[in-house]
């Protein structure tokens, strides 16, 4: 076993055990925790980012969707109104001709 990969193993046993500032016993502990609270930090920071971005998105898709939805009423009203004016339309047509 070389000297760096020996060095690698306590360190790997170190990092199993250190998981808590209060399990810091020596230097190397201390290091090690503060790298990884910093690394932690730093993929938290980027998660709240993400999260708020995404939420930020789902805001803005919603208030295009209720945009669009307004004006798909709108459209549908219409169209219901042109329908039920060719639909009497078309029954006095049938009726000044004595169709019914």
């Amino acid at each position: 076993m070389s000297e760096d990969s020996s060095v690698s193993l306590k360190r790997t046993k170190n990092a199993r055990q250190v998981n808590r500032a209060t399990d810091i016993q020596t230097a190397d502990d201390l290091s090690y925790y503060l790298e990884r609270r910093r690394k932690n930090n730093e993929a938290s920071k980027m998660s709240r980012a993400a999260r708020k971005q995404k939420f930020g998105d789902m805001d803005s898709r919603c208030a295009e969707y209720e945009r669009v939805n307004v004006e798909l009423r709108l459209k549908i009203s219409t169209l219901e109104t042109v329908t039920a004016n060719l639909k009497n339309g078309l029954i006095h047509s049938f009726q000044r001709k004595g169709g019914v």
